[in-house]
């Protein structure tokens, strides 16, 4: 990657910045890792939910993750925003708009943990753990008969830094496996398009990034060729899998289990939930909510105490090369 844009570091006792989207426990390790004589301040909302939505940027520095969309408004007033994600799409518009904004984002943190996750909510899925959870308040098995990793066949598509991990864990439980690329980096699997893969898989985990490409990649078609009682898992991004579709998919039966923790539109719908829970959502959408073949979790993939160490060691260098030489390290792609 590469940064053509020249960018004047700030002084060092000038250094302001805002960390948005912290949960607690990474607040914590950001306190101890950040350089003390820094103007940090962090907020647990993202920009759009923060006061200063509507206004100017708190600070000339800003570190958001993927919820956070950077207002038009902030433009002349910015100086960077790195983002604590190995993903770049929700700056796209950024990079559009305000060239001598420096932008960066992480190299690779959580893949194995964003892995691990994807097969555990797989898993869930082919043993019917939310339903078995509820029976067990009356010990009765019917309707809890699943599926084993023994035979099973499971597509990856995206196969990066974390399908290639996805590959692993699920080879080494039993199952078969495919995968779908442009580049075939792995020698050792085989590799097809998304719809032979789908005719050929009882499952489906999607890592991909979010381009022109995925984007509204598995429509109602897609599933009708795939067959019926499939399993879906979604750990790339939300827009891959768009939500109307899904949930036709899933009622008519083409998908036996869904698990997400990407959504479309993810940050107004978390905003919504934040605000009101699954009230706030759409009628159809808080069905999920209760429907035991869905397994919803809050965009927590990458989310070890393993990813969680090394994502905030990498944003504070990131920050102090940012502070040496006015770029990031890894700055926005060419």
């Amino acid at each position: 990657m590469t940064q053509s844009i020249s960018h004047e570091p700030p002084r060092p006792q000038d250094f302001n910045i805002v960390f948005f989207e912290v949960f607690d426990e990474e607040r914590r390790l950001l306190e101890q890792e950040v350089d003390p004589s820094w103007d940090v301040s962090y907020v647990s909302e993202t920009i759009q939910e923060s006061p200063w939505a509507d206004t100017l940027p708190p600070a000339p520095v800003v570190c958001i993750r993927t919820q956070s969309v950077v207002p038009p408004s902030w433009d002349a007033h910015l100086k960077a925003c790195l983002a604590r994600s190995t993903g770049y799409d929700h700056l796209a518009s950024l990079m559009r708009r305000a060239p001598h904004v420096a932008v960066g984002c992480l190299p690779e943190y959580c893949s194995q943990a964003v892995a691990e996750h994807a097969v555990l909510l797989l898993w869930a899925l082919l043993r019917k753990l939310p339903r078995a959870i509820k029976q067990a308040r009356t010990f009765e098995r019917h309707g809890l008969t699943g599926r084993q990793w023994q035979g099973l066949k499971v597509l990856v598509a995206g196969v990066g830094r974390i399908g290639s991990r996805v590959v692993d864990v699920v080879r080494a439980l039993g199952a078969d496996c495919r995968g779908v690329d442009l580049v075939e980096r792995r020698q050792d699997l085989p590799y097809t398009t998304l719809a032979e893969g789908l005719v050929w898989a009882d499952a489906c985990v999607v890592c991909m990034d979010l381009n022109d490409r995925s984007r509204g990649l598995f429509t109602k078609p897609v599933y009708e060729a795939w067959g019926r009682n499939r399993y879906l898992v979604n750990v790339g991004r939300g827009e891959i899998t768009p939500f109307e579709d899904l949930a036709w998919a899933l009622e008519q039966g083409f998908l036996a289990g869904v698990g997400l923790d990407v959504y479309e539109n993810e940050a107004e719908w978390a905003r919504c939930v934040r605000a009101c829970g699954p009230q706030g959502l759409p009628a159809a959408y808080r069905s999920w909510f209760d429907d035991e073949r869905v397994i919803l979790t809050p965009h927590n993939a990458f989310n070890t105490q393993e990813a969680l160490i090394q994502k905030v060691r990498l944003t504070v260098e990131a920050l102090r090369c940012y502070l040496a030489s006015g770029r990031f390290e890894e700055p926005r792609p060419a």
